[in-house]
């Protein structure tokens, strides 16, 4: 019967417990550390883990050297049909269209903050009309209260 625990000892030439901290010092996850092993999946290795009561602080998942690795070479790097499909994605999504408006290519959001306004106006006017003009036009329209209410009630007026 073959013993993984054994075979990690005669290879590293140190104790299986000590070798197994050391994969997770180097930041890596239960999941990199069971396949580094030589583990056919996770599974028997955390049983064998939980078994010897071992407390070991291994890595997050997302946050394991390999991930790390494969997310730093796979940044800035998408095929044609990742980028056609985020194109459709951003195109059907009714909150990410992109407007040029005043010299900058934005989001209705972007646009709306750059300008000091409200992002849920500026979405409402959008689908009303959506001409950039009427969207991000800035008004001062002040409604004064009827004759005779607010500042202008009697006991506010002075009389001559």
């Amino acid at each position: 019967m073959r013993s993984i625990i054994k075979e990690i000892e005669a290879e590293f030439g140190e104790p299986f417990w000590q070798v197994v901290e050391g994969f997770a010092g180097d930041g890596h996850s239960v999941q990199a550390v069971a396949e580094l092993l030589g583990y056919a999946s996770p599974t028997p290795f955390r049983r064998l883990l939980q078994r010897h009561g071992v407390a070991i602080q291994f890595a997050g998942a997302q946050e394991s050297v390999f991930q790390l690795e494969a997310r730093q070479q796979r940044r800035g790097r998408c095929t044609p049909a990742q980028k056609a499909a985020t194109v459709r994605a951003s195109e059907a999504n009714p909150y990410y269209k992109r407007i040029a408006h005043g010299g900058h290519v934005d989001t209705l959001a972007g646009h709306a903050r750059r300008l000091g306004m409200s992002e849920s106006t500026a979405r409402k006017r959008y689908y009303r009309n959506p001409d950039p003009a009427y969207v991000f036009a800035r008004g001062s329209h002040r409604i004064d209260p009827p004759l005779g209410k607010g500042w202008q009630k009697e006991a506010y007026t002075i009389k001559k």
